[in-house]
């Protein structure tokens, strides 16, 4: 279907929230439709009936004065504008599964956190590039002086998403026990084993590599105590987190970018659950959800809060995904990986044949090349397109 309000605009970038589009023009101005309940398409709510613009039809944002827009993103209920002065400007809202978080609005000087806004307000400057994921925001920052950049995020962490230090915000926590320190390991009903009530998910190796152990046997986990394993790692209940606590974390926070120090970050990326950085090297760290091994860590977990190496991914240009899968492109080729039925992993012994797929039978954390000679990728939600050159 044309649109036809948007005839003659120039349109150069569009990108998909859960229920509303943004989309931009040459020029700078943002356009927006689609489902405003909660202030994302940067108007007031309207069906056209009383004279205003339709939330269903494409209408401008009205930035402040001056401003000219040169990327956009959006999530569930935010939209996100990066000017070409570096400035990010937000409005909408973050959620998270209790209901509305909120979102920080600026007057003047002051900053106070409204439950959703209409109108776009200056989060931070300095700024080359943004991302979105459901509820969560990251922006790369340019370094000053000399510095290296830097990578902040905003929203919700209640997946870890966001990769602060402090795991502040997330309900999910693991501790690490050493290999010597097993007494008490017995079987789990419903399978698996546990110590002390907390179940063993994943074996340390003295090689630095990790296993999955979720559905691991007593007498399984002591083999590969004997084999080698170094340390067992256990999911500790879940914490209850304070509204409180998740409202300080609407104002932008540094991402702690912990084990690539010598490596500048060069782009930052996100699924609706997960964030990713690459680096200048081509490595590629990520964190957030994993209950479906998303992050691309081979090996599954609730959550995966700090930034972390994907060990078998390099170079890539672009990130993203939704909830369950993660998607990049790497050199002309699309990878895969997450939830088997929604990246491809689950169609079938002949899926993919003639079409430059390689399909094999492994776990869903696992990488897949899944397209060759790509151009262009986006993913959101439950589904990807790819643009292939003829």
């Amino acid at each position: 279907t044309l649109l036809k309000s948007l005839v003659g605009k120039r349109i150069c970038e569009v990108t998909v929230g859960a229920m509303h589009v943004l989309c931009l023009s040459t020029g700078g101005a943002v356009f927006s439709w689609g489902c405003n309940d909660d202030g994302a398409l940067g108007r007031v709510s309207s069906d056209g009936s009383d004279g205003g613009p339709s939330d269903v039809e494409p209408h401008q944002v009205a930035m402040p004065a001056g401003v000219a827009v040169r990327h956009v993103s959006c999530g569930d209920g935010h939209s996100c504008a990066l000017d070409d002065n570096r400035r990010v400007w937000l409005w909408g809202t973050y959620k998270d599964s209790n209901g509305y978080i909120g979102i920080v609005h600026k007057r003047k000087q002051e900053a106070e956190v409204l439950e959703k806004s209409t109108e776009p307000t200056l989060v931070l400057e300095g700024c080359l590039q943004i991302a979105s994921g459901a509820n969560h925001t990251l922006a790369l920052v340019d370094g000053s002086g000399g510095s290296r950049k830097q990578v902040f995020a905003w929203g919700s962490n209640a997946t870890g998403q966001m990769g602060v230090a402090d795991g502040a915000g997330c309900g999910f926590s693991e501790k690490v026990l050493p290999s010597s320190s097993v007494a008490g390991l017995v079987a789990r009903e419903g399978g698996g084993c546990e110590i002390s009530g907390e179940q063993v998910v994943r074996l340390h190796h003295a090689d630095g590599s990790e296993r999955g152990a979720t559905s691991m046997s007593v007498e399984q986990v002591q083999q590969a105590i004997a084999q080698g394993a170094s340390a067992l790692v256990l999911q500790v209940p879940d914490r209850d987190v304070q509204k409180t606590e998740k409202k300080k974390l609407l104002h932008p926070q540094v991402m702690a970018l912990a084990g690539e120090t010598s490596d500048a970050a060069s782009g930052v990326y996100a699924s609706a659950e997960c964030s990713f950085v690459t680096f200048g090297s081509g490595a590629v760290s990520g964190c957030g959800l994993n209950g479906h091994g998303q992050v691309g860590l081979g090996f599954m977990s609730m959550a995966v809060q700090q930034l972390r190496a994907l060990p078998t991914l390099r170079g890539a240009s672009w990130l993203g995904g939704g909830f369950y899968n993660t998607a990049a492109l790497v050199g002309g080729q699309v990878f895969t990986w997450g939830r088997a039925e929604e990246c491809g992993l689950g169609l079938g012994a002949n899926a993919g044949k003639g079409q430059g797929m390689s399909h094999d039978s492994r776990d869903e954390s696992e990488l897949l090349v899944y397209l060759d000679l790509e151009l262009a990728l986006k993913a959101e939600g439950i589904h990807g397109v790819a643009l292939r050159k003829r």
